[in-house]
């Protein structure tokens, strides 16, 4: 079951979150009792996200280093590296792709040296495009020209964050979103806290936080003016063995409202310490450039382009080692994840003389006009000539 089906009548509430939402206006002997309050935000804040069924965003991603969390919110942080994405969403169907240059064919002869020997060259960003429909993927490497078919059994996350991931900080398939926790809460091992309304840098927010033996303890900020978003989260982790992580800070420098009181995130950035008792860290900071909500994506925009000789192929975490070639250049959309999954399966059966993704139907009507088109050419091609025989004799 998915985290989000258990909340499912709690959604309900949405219809009165208006009278809920109140708070602000209410008489200081009349509070809303906090936990009852964080609650009703993490509602907001999932009915502001749920309500983007659609969008295309461009965003820059930047990996550094800073002095220490507040230097990097001020954006004074150095050794500099980043890379654009463009994120096409429409329901299920998905589209992410980077714009990071193909990494150099030959690895430097003075790259280090792995434990086998081999040499190997970290990269910060790496082209990909990657389709999604569902729990279904497809995962195009260019300078490999190899092109991954994902099925839900073997499906991985791409560790470049999205914009409601908040910089990673709500984890790659939003389990530690509030919303997520939120439907964990009482399990016995995750337990909900909030101490009300407070002030955060002088702006009023909403306190909620949980504990967890499985990971520590996490903290959200919500500002009530901005969509329920949060101003910042707080994250101080554990490893399943109980060991200490350094904290995790992420701030949302910037929210931007858009059509229909919808509030998306702008600026993220997000922090954590190279050391646990150091001051230096590691900084990832998500700025939007384009952003696009009111236009439905078409089948055009979600289409990537796949080159002749490609190799489909299954994921690595497969079991089974099925591939073919693309004999042409195809145009695919996340429509057509399923379709290559079951070539894949036909071409283990015998082995595909047409491997095209998408043919040309053949249209019946359409080839009885072009002859009748062409047989009313002919005739007066004919009598014309007839014409202009008998005149010149």
């Amino acid at each position: 079951m998915k985290p989000h089906s258990r909340l499912s009548g709690k959604l309900a509430l949405l219809a009165i979150l208006p009278f809920l939402f109140g708070f602000f206006q209410r008489e200081e002997n009349q509070p809303l009792e906090p936990l009852n309050l964080a609650k009703a935000a993490i509602l907001a804040q999932q009915s502001n996200l749920t309500a983007f069924t659609y969008y295309t965003c461009r965003f820059r991603f930047t990996k550094a280093q800073a002095a220490n969390s507040e230097a990097a919110f001020l954006g004074k942080y150095g050794n500099v590296r980043d890379c654009e994405f463009l994120l096409v969403r429409d329901g299920e169907k998905e589209k992410y792709v980077s714009f990071a240059p193909a990494p150099p064919r030959d690895v430097p002869k003075n790259a280090a040296r792995g434990k086998e020997g081999t040499r190997s060259m970290p990269l910060d960003f790496v082209p990909f495009a990657e389709l999604r429909l569902g729990d279904e993927a497809l995962s195009y490497f260019s300078p490999f020209e190899q092109a991954e078919v994902q099925e839900k059994e073997d499906l991985r996350e791409n560790p470049i964050p999205k914009p409601f991931s908040f910089g990673g900080a709500f984890g790659p398939k939003a389990q530690f979103s509030p919303v997520s926790l939120l439907a964990r809460d009482g399990n016995g091992r995750i337990t909900m806290q909030s101490q009300g309304r407070i002030l955060l840098d002088q702006k009023p927010v909403i306190h909620v936080g949980f504990t967890s033996t499985e990971f520590g303890k996490i903290d959200y900020y919500l500002d009530p003016q901005q969509g329920f978003l949060p101003s910042e989260i707080v994250e101080n982790l554990i490893s399943p063995e109980g060991r200490k992580y350094p904290e995790y800070r992420t701030r949302v420098l910037e929210v931007r409202k858009t059509s229909n009181n919808r509030w998306f995130p702008w600026h993220v950035v997000r922090t954590f310490a190279l050391e646990l008792k150091g001051q230096a860290v590691f900084v990832h900071d998500f700025q939007v450039m384009e952003l696009d909500v009111d236009k439905k994506p078409t089948a055009e925009d979600l289409s990537i382009e796949l080159p002749p000789n490609t190799r489909i192929q299954t994921s690595p975490l497969s079991k089974r080692d099925l591939h073919f070639r693309l004999r042409k250049a195809e145009k695919v959309s996340p429509v057509d994840i399923p379709k290559l999954a079951k070539m894949l399966e036909q071409d283990r059966e015998s082995k595909l003389e047409d491997t095209a993704v998408n043919k040309t139907e053949f249209n019946f009507v359409a080839w009885i006009l072009t002859g009748m088109g062409a047989a009313v050419l002919g005739v007066s091609i004919f009598l014309f000539w007839q014409f202009r025989t008998r005149q010149v004799s």
